[in-house]
């Protein structure tokens, strides 16, 4: 009688195949390869091949494609071993996971997962955690740097950093991400070693590789298939290629997509920055907003100061990431970011010392600024009330050609006197010597000489009146809001 307490080692794996020769036929019209072919595209929606890929490929900001690929790679690895050992006769998996199940340990094992399942349940909370007391160290805030408000991004005077301030009850109180997110940053952080991925890309080979039905078929099929050794070997390379083409599609979509798609990145962080090119500027350590656009630009804003930023990069330009050499590491340095002009080739360099927030938002098509009340909108609202020119006045014409570019208006009154209408939002000198150079220009047609002119403006400057006036030129007042039909609201008498 077989000791219960022991896997056994099967010697002869074409056993289990024929106890799942009714299981294999769903197969029995399509050939070997691509069967396994089948067996493996379905074995590559697990959770270890596919949905940890998946989940690390989720994570905001940059795509750490190689610790992505070295979990593929190992847990490729692993599936490839335990093939392996299965060709020879060393392991059935299917013998060993049913035995260890049964026996003693096996039993110890299930009720110690169970129990610590339901202490986890009980114990684990499911309030969020409360905000951190006042006074708690928080990061430095932003410095003065190079660009102050209302100087060159590439100029300006450096200051030092301000000293660490205490964080107050809103900063302290911040929410932080949580536990699975932080494990997901732990890992794919460039200071954790590539062993802490692999040992992970193990780990999820060995929860759910008794319980992969098409691998342990797949494995029964080449062992029972009358092949040779090399060419099972390469069979069972390939199957395992095969089931981490899904993840590996999805990385490969990911890293094309991102550059293609118009992303603002927000990246609040301790850094400083250096500009080297026309004139090299710095920026000295402190807690800076960084704003990485779809088009590629970068700007760095502080909190103070105005709208304009401490210092950017203007597109076309490039952003590439690297590892911070061993000095910068030793200082602090975690990511090193570089944007490189592609024209003029200045580059500006963004030391990071900590993220304390990243994230990426997809804002779609702008529709652009629209504008109301521009010279256009004035325009046409006149040439629909050509009665506020001269009364009982026809429109001729809009944008009427000359020589030197169209005038605005070409309209006629009563009278059938020919009038040149030139539209302007603020009415200056230089729009009624261009209004002169027109009549000039119009008053030589016999067809319309003489020509008049209004010039037509909400807001007429007193020098371009009095320079209209001395020229024959009638000055027009425009109010947008009273020709749209709206009230203005300004106080009148009548």
């Amino acid at each position: 009688m077989r000791a219960s307490g022991r896997p056994r080692l099967s010697p002869d794996p074409r056993s289990a195949c024929r106890r799942d020769r009714g299981r294999m036929e769903l197969f029995g019209g399509l050939p070997l390869p691509l069967s396994l072919a089948v067996l493996a595209l379905i074995d590559g929606l697990s959770v270890g091949t596919l949905l940890i890929p998946v989940f690390l490929l989720l994570h905001p900001g940059r795509i750490r494609a190689g610790r992505i690929l070295l979990y593929l790679a190992t847990i490729a690895a692993f599936y490839l071993v335990v093939g392996l050992l299965f060709l020879w006769g060393l392991v059935n998996l299917v013998d060993v996971a049913s035995d260890f199940l049964r026996s003693p340990a096996g039993m110890i094992t299930r009720l110690v997962v169970g129990a610590a399942l339901l202490v986890t349940a009980f114990v684990m909370p499911t309030k969020p955690a409360e905000a951190a007391p006042v006074g708690a160290p928080a990061a430095t805030t932003a410095a003065n740097g190079p660009g102050a408000p209302g100087s060159d991004p590439l100029s300006g005077t450096n200051a030092p950093a301000p000293p660490p301030v205490p964080a107050t009850a809103a900063t302290a109180g911040a929410p932080r991400p949580g536990r699975i997110a932080r494990w997901r940053e732990r890992l794919l952080d460039p200071q954790t070693r590539g062993f802490a991925v692999m040992a992970v890309a193990i780990a999820a080979g060995l929860v759910e590789v008794a319980t992969m039905l098409p691998y342990i078929v797949a494995m029964t099929m080449l062992a029972d298939a009358g092949v040779d050794t090399p060419l099972r070997v390469l069979s069972l390379a390939g199957y395992c290629a095969l089931m981490i083409a899904p993840a590996l599609v999805l990385l490969v979509l990911r890293l094309v997509a991102a550059p293609l798609a118009r992303r603002v990145r927000l990246v609040i962080a301790r850094c400083s920055v250096d500009y080297t090119g026309r004139l090299n500027a710095h920026l000295p350590l402190a807690t800076r907003l960084l704003v990485h656009k779809g088009d590629g630009s970068l700007l760095v804003h502080s909190d103070g100061g105005s709208y304009k930023p401490l210092n950017w990069m203007s597109p076309p330009c490039v952003l590439a990431t690297e590892e911070p050499g061993e000095e910068e590491a030793g200082a602090g340095v975690v990511e090193v970011w570089r944007v490189t002009h592609k024209k003029t080739g200045d580059a500006l360099r963004v030391q990071i010392y900590e993220v304390i927030h990243d994230s990426s938002h997809e804002l779609g098509i702008d529709p652009g600024l629209q504008k109301d009340g521009v010279e256009a909108d004035l325009q046409r609202l006149l040439a629909e009330q050509v009665d506020r020119v001269a009364e009982g006045a026809t429109l001729v014409r809009r944008e009427y050609p000359t020589a030197i570019g169209p005038v605005d208006l070409l309209v006629r009154d009563a009278d059938g006197v020919a009038i040149a209408v030139e539209v302007k939002r603020r009415g200056d000198i230089d729009g009624v010597e261009q209004l002169t150079r027109y009549l000039e220009l119009l008053g030589r047609d016999p067809h319309l000489a003489p020509v008049q002119g209004v010039f037509a403006a909400q807001e007429i400057k007193p020098q371009a009146r009095v320079l209209a006036e001395d020229r024959g030129i009638r000055c027009l007042v425009l109010d947008y809001d009273d020709m749209k039909g709206i009230e203005s609201g300004i106080p009148r008498l009548f």
